[in-house]
């Protein structure tokens, strides 16, 4: 048998109770109601750690709801003013569009007037 350092291995040595010991020395052995009576009071502490842990969860529960109602208000708010937004670019581009044609129209009246020889001419 080799180990993990390359050299021989020795065999485990296990203990083996002679045949005629008792298995357990009765003075080794707990006393029957001693481990049931911390075992009660282990149940109670984590029944307890279990309550606090599920009023914790409702709190978060609750939280989360309140958070996503603010999420909601806030999406609404923003397709809102997503909307108004698209309605001011609407009425900016009629306007522009407008104003182009006012331009396109002094543009044809500036070269109407400037072909006109009587504009030339002193007023009296």
């Amino acid at each position: 048998m080799s180990g993990s350092g390359g050299g021989p291995t020795r065999p485990r040595l296990v203990a083996v109770p002679p045949p005629d010991a008792p298995a357990e020395p009765a003075a080794l052995r707990p006393a029957a109601g001693a481990r049931t009576a911390g075992a009660g009071r282990w149940v109670w502490v984590l029944a307890v750690l279990l309550v606090l842990a599920f009023a914790g969860l409702a709190v978060e529960a609750r939280r989360a709801a309140q958070l996503a109602e603010r999420l909601a208000a806030s999406e609404a708010r923003l397709r809102a003013a997503e909307a108004r937004l698209s309605a001011y670019d609407a009425y900016l581009a009629a306007v522009r569009s407008r104003v182009g044609a006012v331009r396109d129209q002094l543009e044809g009246l500036a070269g109407v007037l400037a072909a006109d020889p009587a504009e030339g001419a002193p007023r009296k």
